[in-house]
C-alpha cells in the first residue's frame, strides 16, 4: 500500500515537472515574479536599487549600474550624447535580456547613450520626479512612457480609483486574503504552469484593460493627473511621450476606434503641445500586433515587440 501511494506520488511529480517544462520551453510562458531586492523604495521616489548583478524580472536576469538604471552585462557608454528612456514595467522590458529591449536596441542602433530609467509600479507622478533626478545638461532627448495604469497623482486619487473599481469583485477579495497572496506571490515567481492557467482562465489581458480604463470615466482624476505635466514646460523642447497599448486596445475590435482612455491622453497633450509618439495606430497596422507581447500578457512586449518598437524610434531619431 505504502509502495503504490509511494509510486502514484513520484508519478504525479515527474508530470507536473513535464507539464511545467512544456509551459515554460515548449509555450515560452514566463514566470512573472520580480526579486524582492530590485526596487528601493526608500528614496523620494520609487526606482531599482544600484549595481544590481542577479535581480530578476520575469525569469531573467537583472543588472543595474550606479544609479539604478538597467543595463546589460558589459554595458559600455562610449558616445557623447545621453538619452533618457523614463517609464514603467513595458520599458523595463521584464523576460527580454537588457540588449534586447527597445532601450538596449535604440542605444546599439544610434549615436546616443541610451539609459533605461524605467521602474516596475511607476505612474506618471513618479516618471516626472526620476525626469527631475537624473535630467542634467548632458541630456539631449527625454522619452517618457504614457501607460493606461499611470493616472493619480495624490493618495486621494488612488484610493478612489480602487474603491470604485470592481471592489465586489471575486478577484479582489481574494487579494484581501494575505495568505493567498503569498502563495499567489511564490506560485506567479516559480511556475509558468500556473502563470498560463491564472491568465488564461481569468482572462487577465481584458480584465487589466477594462480594470484600468475604467479610471478615465472621472474627468476630474484625469485632469489632476495631467496638470503634474505643466511642471515640464520649460523642458517641453527636449520631451516627447509615447503611448503602448495593451494587448486588448490593438484586437480587430479595438483598431477600429479610439477608446476614452486614447481620447483623453492625446486630448491633454495636445492641449499642452506635447510631443507624442502614438503606437496604437503603428501597431494596428501590422498583420498580426498579437505577436509583440509576452504570451497571455496584457502589455509587456515580447522580444520581437521591443524591436519593433525599437525601429520607430529610431527613425524617429534619425
Amino acid at each position: 500500500m505504502k509502495k503504490t501511494i509511494f509510486i502514484n506520488i513520484l508519478v504525479l511529480i515527474n508530470l507536473l515537472v513535464i507539464i511545467e517544462i512544456f509551459f515554460r520551453y515548449g509555450l515560452n510562458i514566463n514566470t512573472q515574479g520580480i526579486s524582492k531586492d530590485l526596487i528601493n523604495q526608500n528614496n523620494q521616489f520609487i526606482f531599482n536599487n544600484t549595481n544590481l548583478i542577479s535581480a530578476k524580472a520575469f525569469g531573467t536576469t537583472i543588472y543595474t549600474d550606479q544609479n539604478g538604471f538597467r543595463i546589460s552585462k558589459n554595458q559600455k557608454y562610449l558616445k557623447l550624447k545621453k538619452i533618457l528612456f523614463i517609464g514603467g514595467s513595458v520599458t523595463f522590458g521584464p523576460a527580454v535580456s537588457a540588449e534586447n529591449t527597445f532601450v538596449g536596441i535604440t542605444d546599439e542602433k544610434t549615436n546616443y547613450n541610451v539609459f533605461n530609467a524605467s521602474v516596475f509600479g511607476s505612474n506618471l507622478d513618479n516618471n516626472i520626479k526620476i525626469f527631475k533626478n537624473f535630467y542634467d545638461d548632458k541630456t539631449e532627448r527625454v522619452f517618457i512612457s504614457l501607460a493606461f495604469d499611470d493616472l493619480s497623482t495624490q493618495n486621494q486619487l488612488n484610493i478612489n480609483i480602487k474603491n470604485n473599481i470592481h471592489s465586489n469583485s471575486i478577484i479582489d477579495k481574494l487579494k484581501s486574503k494575505r495568505l493567498l497572496v503569498i502563495i499567489n506571490d511564490f506560485l506567479r515567481s516559480n511556475s509558468s504552469t500556473y502563470v498560463f492557467a491564472k491568465t488564461y482562465f481569468t482572462n487577465s489581458a481584458k480584465r487589466y484593460y477594462y480594470n484600468d480604463l475604467k479610471k478615465f470615466e472621472n474627468p476630474e482624476i484625469v485632469s489632476q493627473s495631467f496638470e503634474i505635466l505643466d511642471e515640464l514646460n520649460n523642458k517641453k523642447n527636449i520631451i516627447t511621450f509615447y503611448i503602448l497599448p495593451y494587448a486588448e486596445q490593438i484586437t480587430s475590435n479595438g483598431c477600429k476606434k479610439y477608446d476614452l482612455a486614447e481620447k483623453q491622453f492625446i486630448d491633454h497633450l495636445k492641449k499642452r503641445n506635447y510631443k507624442f509618439i502614438f503606437f496604437k495606430d503603428l501597431f494596428c497596422m501590422e498583420k498580426n500586433p498579437s505577436k509583440f507581447y509576452l504570451k497571455n500578457d496584457h502589455a509587456h512586449l515580447s522580444k520581437e515587440g521591443h524591436k519593433f518598437v525599437s525601429n520607430i524610434f529610431i527613425k524617429y531619431l534619425d
